[in-house]
């Protein structure tokens, strides 16, 4: 039976909001000062940004820019509070307007940049951050937000892209030793890496400087649990929930690291939790599943039937739930279908392995499951189909089972075509 779960990560890009009305640049180019009605509403903005409010936002750097059509910092400004409204063409057009101002001007190519990463337009966020750098070698922002550009390159194309996240990581670092999202980021790809070491120690870098940011604890819990040290795991969560106590991602990891040290009960009450608070998760409902199985397998290798059958009957329906919120979760019928032949409910299993392969064709379980099932009830015509779906790809996977003697089994019944 497979345990599948999928702690998510956040990936957070910073930007940089200018709240006052020069820049160096600007200097340089001996912009007229704007007026401090402009200034105003220019600031007035980046507050309203700040509180998350960007249709004021919006409203008053427009203003700003009527009021002083050359503000520089007013159009960089307007770029940005477009860009969290999701209007990215707007927000391009404002940011051109600035870098028409000043070539020099490094904020808005960073803020271009974001947008395009956004947009997962990777080659051209490249660019953009490349130009900020350019015209300011100690942005740390910039430095970062191309790590992180590559760091998504990475997942696709380009593995040699991770060693320039890290490479430009190191140096938003350098620039910035306060950076703890830099510090984050660094520490994951250490982790990424196999160097734990090393990701505990930007971890906690980043720890040190922000207390409260939760994904870093999320992740050092992810970290000891992958290191085997759930006790750590327990207090880096504990430590999380201090400042977000109804996050489901935290409770969920909680939930997890009691789930490997077999703490049945603690775990429950981590993944209710988090059903309570996010009845859709369908991840919650099949970590449930997995601790009501495991409690019943325990049950009946201890002799106890009845409590064994409860607790399959549990593990059955959890499964069943995670399965109509993700229809193509194949993982969560072939776990059903696991437990119903638990159980010996041979009909009922065969049903579930069966739509285990119609959410997901490529799942060798569940033909490995069928074959099984179809060779005990003595159906060698449909055991041999599923026993050969299976050894298409089964030899390489980490399922344990005896490849050579479901090689015979196939061969006995005519072999596979």
């Amino acid at each position: 039976m497979k345990k599948t779960f999928f702690p998510k990560l956040i990936l957070v890009l910073l930007t940089v909001l200018a709240m006052v009305p020069s820049s160096a640049e600007a200097k340089k180019k001996k912009f007229d000062k704007p007026s401090s009605r402009a200034v105003y509403h220019n600031n007035q903005g980046v507050t309203a940004m700040y509180e998350g409010n960007f249709d004021r936002a919006v409203f008053e750097l427009k203003t700003a820019v009527e009021l002083e059509p050359k503000y520089l910092e007013g159009w960089n400004n307007l770029g940005l509070a477009y860009k969290y409204k999701g209007r990215y063409e707007d927000a391009i057009n404002a940011l051109q307007k600035a870098i028409e101002m000043d070539k020099k001007y490094a904020s808005p190519y960073n803020h271009l940049g974001a947008i395009y990463y956004d947009q997962k337009r990777y080659d051209e966020a490249l660019k953009q951050f490349e130009m900020a750098i350019k015209y300011n070698k100690k942005f740390a922002d910039a430095y970062y937000n191309r790590a992180l550009t590559y760091v998504a390159m990475s997942y696709t194309k380009n593995t040699e892209a991770l060693n320039s996240a890290t490479s430009d990581l190191k140096q938003a670092t350098d620039l910035n030793p306060d950076h703890p999202y830099a510090h984050n980021e660094l520490a994951k790809i250490y982790q990424r890496k196999g160097e734990f070491e090393l990701a505990i120690i930007r971890y906690k870098l980043a720890l040190e400087i922000n207390p409260n940011l939760t994904e870093s604890w999320n992740n050092l819990a992810t970290l000891y649990n992958q290191t085997g040290q759930p006790l750590k795991a327990q207090e880096a969560l504990n430590h999380a929930l201090r400042k977000e106590p109804n996050s489901a991602h935290t409770h969920m990891n909680l939930g997890i690291s009691y789930l490997k040290e077999k703490n049945y009960p603690l775990a429950l009450r981590e993944f209710d939790t988090v059903i309570r608070s996010t009845p859709t998760n369908e991840m919650a409902y099949f970590n449930v599943g997995f601790v009501h199985y495991q409690m019943g397998l325990d049950a009946k290798n201890n002799g106890m039937v009845d409590k064994a059958k409860t607790e399959l009957e549990e593990a059955i329906k959890a499964f069943i739930s995670a399965f109509k919120l993700k229809p193509n979760f194949g993982d969560a019928a072939y776990n059903a279908a696991y437990a119903y032949q638990t159980l010996n409910d041979i009909p009922n299993a065969i049903v579930w392995f069966e739509k285990a392969l119609q959410a997901q064709p490529d799942n060798i379980r569940a033909s490995y499951g069928l074959g099984s099932v179809y060779e005990a009830q003595g159906d060698m015509p449909k055991a041999k189909k599923y026993y050969c779906d299976f050894l298409k790809v089964g030899k390489t996977t980490e399922l344990q089972v005896d490849v050579k003697r479901i090689e015979q089994v196939v061969s006995q019944a005519g072999g596979c075509k």
